[in-house]
């Protein structure tokens, strides 16, 4: 009962969202009773890794790399990007 009260609060709630996504990108998995910042991984640029740390299956990792692709470049990553690792 709880898990489908928080998914759907989850789900209909954007802030709540956004809040919670963000918590878990920076402490929400615990590796060698420490916090993993999943932005280390990310910034690598590499999917798989990223998937590996959230998902160790590695569910859905095509669709993954085609959104990442894709978000890369509406936002034009290679010719906007002042910050780049």
């Amino acid at each position: 009962i709880w898990d489908t009260y928080f998914f759907n609060l989850l789900a209909n709630d954007l802030w709540l969202a956004t809040v919670t996504s963000g918590w878990f990108w920076r402490y929400g998995r615990v590796i060698n009773g420490k916090f993993l910042d999943i932005n280390q991984v990310a910034e690598q640029r590499d999917v798989s890794k990223v998937t590996r740390k959230i998902n160790p299956a590695l569910k859905h990792l095509k669709q993954r790399k085609l959104a990442f692709d894709s978000i890369m470049k509406i936002i034009d990553y290679e010719n906007s990007c002042v910050n780049k690792v």
